[in-house]
């Protein structure tokens, strides 16, 4: 809930969760949780859908554990939401943290704690099994405050590789592409990963959600028109999920591709919000 406290600097941590089955029923999970001047806001949320089903959401304003970290997996539950997931480690465990920005007012930090893991993932009395991925981001610095105009994230996971890819566009431009854990140079755009013997196409079959954010992933969290400034009020995300092969040299690998565009909104405010 939000509380009013004691002023405090910037501080927004979140985990993100998700799997796909062999079926196609996709699972999100977040557990997140903010500190800014007399705000304290901890949020838990889950998002599903598949092809033939409607996407749906829960969000609570009640802070979950974090999830349990293991030599062997990742485990995190929301009582609130009656949700919890098990991600089980593969080949590659981890990708070491990285330091995506840094200036004089705070710096952004994320971990990807699996980019290829079997995972069980249960909401109410429905299991699901399939492969999955962990991530984990801290930021000490507004997003609204960061030099970026549009932002790319995605992975591809099968039973064989994994890939994920972050892309910033803006006046800090950042592009960076991990094969199997290890970093690579390449190109993201809108519709392919690319590098030099591979490449990944994508496709937008499935639309988990897409629209502004405050009415997609914030829509249920309480006072947060009031909280955010214009540029974060105007940024939208768009969600999507599907089947994919990685072409990989001259082998083709099929998994499941879940990955996002988020546009930033423009303002013309100087003060801090």
């Amino acid at each position: 809930m939000v509380k009013e406290q004691d002023s405090q600097p910037f501080l927004f941590r979140k985990w993100y969760m998700d799997s796909i089955s062999d079926a196609g029923f996709a699972t999100v999970f977040y557990s997140a949780d903010l500190s800014w001047r007399k705000t304290r806001l901890a949020y838990t949320s889950y998002l599903t859908g598949s092809a033939s089903e409607k996407a749906q959401t829960r969000t609570s304003i009640r802070k979950a554990q974090a999830p349990d970290l293991t030599e062997d997996n990742i485990r995190w539950q929301s009582k609130a939401l009656s949700c919890s997931g098990e991600w089980l480690y593969r080949a590659e465990r981890q990708i070491a943290p990285i330091q995506l920005f840094e200036n004089k007012r705070g710096k952004v930090l994320w971990h990807c704690r699996i980019p290829s893991a079997s995972a069980t993932t249960r909401i109410g009395k429905q299991l699901h099994t399939g492969f999955g991925y962990v991530e984990y981001l801290e930021m000490t610095i507004p997003p609204w405050r960061l030099p970026l105009s549009e932002l790319r994230w995605g992975r591809f996971v099968s039973s064989r590789h994994s890939l994920v890819w972050i892309d910033w566009q803006g006046s800090h431009p950042l592009s960076l592409i991990f094969l199997d854990g290890k970093q690579i140079p390449g190109v993201v755009s809108d519709v392919s990963v690319c590098w030099s013997d591979g490449k990944l196409t994508l496709q937008p079959e499935t639309l988990l959600r897409g629209g502004p954010l405050v009415k997609t992933a914030l829509t249920r969290v309480p006072g947060i028109r009031r909280l955010l400034p214009k540029k974060a009020l105007q940024s939208e995300e768009y969600k999507w999920f599907s089947q994919g092969s990685l072409q990989l040299g001259n082998s083709k690998i099929n998994g499941w591709i879940l990955y996002e565009i988020v546009r930033m909104g423009r303002d013309n405010e100087t003060n801090d919000r």
